[in-house]
């Protein structure tokens, strides 16, 4: 079982669409499939590139407007006082006159040709060594994905075997600090996520005169998928890879009282109904069991417990 320190959400419950096979899985061995992003179905679902949301070269372009700005501006510019670069252009600004004018003209071009130096060996060198990092990451990366609901007509189509399948209703519980309780919600957008889309606040950034937190990064690319999904819902536990272990994926087990409840499929046989009820009672008395029936008059599930 895996632990966690604290509660980020306030959800009691989350639903996790399976297979026939899989429902049996879970709930006679009590442990849960987590795996790397590149097993997933979706191949834009984390396994992108880091990548700006500008061009180097209108970057390259715009640093240098900048720079020359903060040397002529009538303001000083402000920002990290422990940096050599604003130092050095508080320097030239504060004693003009200690400097012939195509020296301080040549310190500045100076200045502009090292960081605009920088800055490009940042584009095409980091940004390789990041992604390098980035793609052998998310292969030790596992994650278990769940649901916010369990009557979506989709899920159960795409996830439960065309109905065929179940839904389990997993339980958080905060007292044992367990996955569920970390799990965090997916966002929805058109766009692939990127480390950064506003240039001016990423020449802000470089220049010293602002400071962004990046350390949100792996947050942004982990729980964000393309809109087309946006009907699952989806929320995430993630954890890194066991010590040795070479798989793309691992079984991770559960405790008996976070299985709150079972869901049989409109369409499952009666054969595989009696076997999850059979399992149920004899090891997960407290589970509770309902079977699904299509809505006469709606598009819905309707839901009657067996007793």
């Amino acid at each position: 079982m895996i632990m966690f320190e604290n509660l980020y959400h306030n959800h009691k419950y989350f639903y996790k669409y399976v297979t026939f096979d899989t429902a049996c899985k879970i709930l006679t061995n009590l442990e849960g499939k987590w795996s790397s992003p590149l097993l997933f179905n979706d191949p834009f679902d984390i396994q992108n590139d880091l990548a700006f949301g500008f061009k180097m070269e209108k970057f390259l372009q715009k640093i240098e407007n900048e720079i020359k700005r903060m040397f002529f501006d009538s303001n000083e510019p402000v920002g990290d006082e422990s940096s050599f670069f604003l130092n050095s252009i508080k320097l030239l600004r504060q004693n003009p006159q200690s400097f012939p004018k195509e020296q301080v003209k040549a310190i500045l071009n100076l200045q502009i040709r090292e960081i605009k130096k920088l800055c490009k060996k940042y584009f095409m060198e980091k940004l390789k060594e990041n992604n390098e990092w980035w793609h052998s990451y998310i292969k030790d990366l596992r994650v278990f994905c769940l649901a916010e609901e369990h009557d979506n007509l989709l899920m159960w189509s795409h996830y439960a075997d065309s109905h065929k399948g179940a839904v389990i209703k997993f339980k958080c519980l905060p007292e044992f600090n367990t996955a569920f309780c970390a799990a965090k919600k997916v966002v929805y957008q058109k766009k692939v996520p990127v480390l950064e889309k506003n240039l001016d606040n990423f020449i802000k950034y470089v220049t010293a005169q602002k400071k962004i937190a990046y350390n949100n990064l792996f947050e942004r690319f982990a729980f964000t998928k393309s809109i087309h999904w946006i009907y699952e819902k989806e929320w995430r536990a993630i954890h890194p890879k066991s010590e040795g272990n070479k798989e793309l994926c691992e079984f991770f087990s559960f405790l008996p009282e976070e299985i709150f409840a079972v869901y049989l499929g409109c369409k499952m046989e009666k054969e595989d109904e009696n076997k999850i009820i059979s399992i149920i009672n004899d090891k997960l008395e407290h589970v509770e069991i309902y079977k699904a029936t299509k809505d006469k008059k709606n598009y819905k599930l309707n839901f009657e417990r067996i007793k």
